[in-house]
């Protein structure tokens, strides 16, 4: 029972090497001898996603705020793409951009989630096409105690219903060339439940958790830290943690 349930989290990290490629619907542009930035979304199956980027111009490491694109603070060392999937609707916004010392900000947009009910009602098993599930990647270089910081990151996380109760599932994969550290306040929050699995895979491992808890879908942070414990970047993404109704 425990490996079936893990199985389906597993092949998600064989095939999302590219979480939302690029193609469809993209905003760019770029502030002189800094950075460029460009955001998209995209098709996924019968899905969407939406993907973020940063690139540095030649000089020193940029640091940068761009918190309506998923990055909430972010040290860019050369390129960093940011991507989520997936979503029923997306549609563009605006997404000021602030960079640099003393900051200056400039406009700039990015894509994001819409019409979606985050307590909609129903957690199907995870091979149906409207389960509840998101899977988020960082890749490229940061920058942190003094040097780049190369990362690729997959993450994933979803909530279905099992039983008579619900099981959340996890999945942290991390092929970075440079040693970097992943804290996920999803992942901390619900291994205060008793974790029904743990399996390792390449490059990470995988959680099970089981709760009587209705999952509730929450805003997670991610912060990529150095083996100094420096933060290089902190992200944010939905996701899905046994939270107690009314507790944010």
């Amino acid at each position: 029972m425990r490996s079936t349930l893990l199985l389906p989290l597993l092949a998600v990290s064989a095939w999302a090497a590219d979480v939302c490629p690029a193609g469809e619907q993209e905003k760019s542009g770029s502030v002189a001898g800094v950075l460029e930035w460009s955001a998209h979304t995209s098709r996924v199956r019968n899905l969407h996603c939406v993907g973020s980027e940063l690139r540095k111009q030649p000089g020193e490491p940029v640091e940068v705020v761009w918190p309506n694109a998923g990055m909430d603070r972010v040290v860019v060392g050369d390129r960093v793409e940011f991507a989520v999937c997936c979503f029923e609707h997306t549609e563009p916004r605006p997404a000021p951009l602030k960079y640099g010392w003393p900051v200056q900000e400039t406009a700039a947009a990015g894509y994001h989630e819409v019409g979606e009910d985050p307590d909609a009602e129903g957690f199907p098993d995870l091979i149906e096409e409207d389960a509840r599930e998101r899977t988020v990647s960082i890749r490229g270089t940061l920058w942190g105690d003094g040097k780049p910081v190369r990362v690729d990151l997959l993450l994933r996380c979803s909530a279905s219903k099992f039983a008579d109760q619900y099981a959340y599932q996890f999945s942290v994969t991390n092929r970075s060339e440079d040693a970097v550290e992943v804290d996920w306040d999803l992942l901390r929050r619900t291994q205060a439940e008793k974790p029904l699995a743990a399996q390792p895979h390449p490059k990470g491992a995988a959680y099970v958790f089981l709760s009587a808890i209705v999952p509730r879908e929450t805003r997670g942070i991610i912060q990529v830290k150095t083996k100094s414990g420096a933060v290089a970047g902190r992200f944010h993404a939905d996701g899905f943690a046994p939270l107690e109704k009314g507790r944010q």
